[in-house]
């Protein structure tokens, strides 16, 4: 798992932008093809939902059609457990809330991957330093003056003293990626990819071993990892008024 890098090795400076991408090639094309899996995660959703609503070809191309509309993820993702609620038996309900539960940190994953922000450290040449974009707006924002407590405040003390603490604050929530923290992260997009597959066939009304295909998902890591943690859901809550 990646370390807080203050945690891992007290560095003079640390430069974020693409060019960290363009330093560290091994690392950049792990991160790439993390967001590259689940992209494909994405397109079999797609495919679920029409396997979910059990229609005609025309109807469950028009419904796909609709959902491709839908730009947030949230949306999307709300209108498959709409979808899985009304038309799925409580035991099948049951499965697919826990796969779209074990899936929920990869996706969490690749969206920091592409919203956040890469940098490196000259000390560090083995790694990929990453933090949140809000952490590093509110750094730039404290910089530029835009904060309340601008160095010209006398709350804020010395314009050395802001441009310090503000550094101190970013890098205390920046986090350090190596290769094996990456090769994970690649594994378990895989594992979700492969879950939501095997989920379709568990589900779809002209699989001849749906059976064996719900034990394979079953018995996947991330479902078994997912089903141990506490508060896993039975179904799909109800939608609040």
């Amino acid at each position: 798992m990646p370390q807080p890098l203050l945690r891992v090795k007290k560095v003079k400076n640390v430069t974020f932008g693409f060019r960290a991408l363009l330093l560290r090639p091994q690392l950049a094309s792990l991160i790439m093809r993390c967001i590259g899996m689940w992209s494909e995660t994405e397109a079999s959703l797609g495919d679920l939902l029409s396997v979910i609503l059990r229609l005609e070809r025309g109807s469950a191309f028009a419904a796909v059609q609709m959902y491709l509309r839908l730009n947030s993820a949230d949306a999307r993702r709300s209108v498959l457990d709409a979808a899985a609620k009304a038309m799925l038996k409580a035991e099948d309900c049951e499965l697919f809330v826990l796969t779209m539960k074990a899936i929920k940190p990869i996706r969490d994953r690749r969206n920091d991957f592409a919203h956040g922000v890469w940098g490196f450290a000259a000390e560090l040449d083995d790694a990929l330093l990453w933090a949140s974009a809000d952490d590093h707006i509110l750094y730039d924002a404290i910089l530029s003056g835009a904060h309340p407590l601008h160095p010209s405040s006398p709350a804020a003390g010395t314009i050395l003293g802001a441009a310090v603490d503000a550094t101190d604050e970013l890098y205390r929530a920046t986090m350090v990626y190596r290769v094996p923290d990456l090769d994970g992260d690649l594994r378990r997009a895989e594992d979700a990819s492969a879950a939501v597959n095997c989920l379709k066939y568990a589900l779809h009304p002209y699989e001849k071993k749906p059976d064996a295909m719900r034990r394979e998902l079953l018995a996947s890591p991330l479902l078994q990892k997912a089903s141990e943690n506490p508060g896993t859901p039975k179904s799909i809550p109800e939608a609040q008024p």
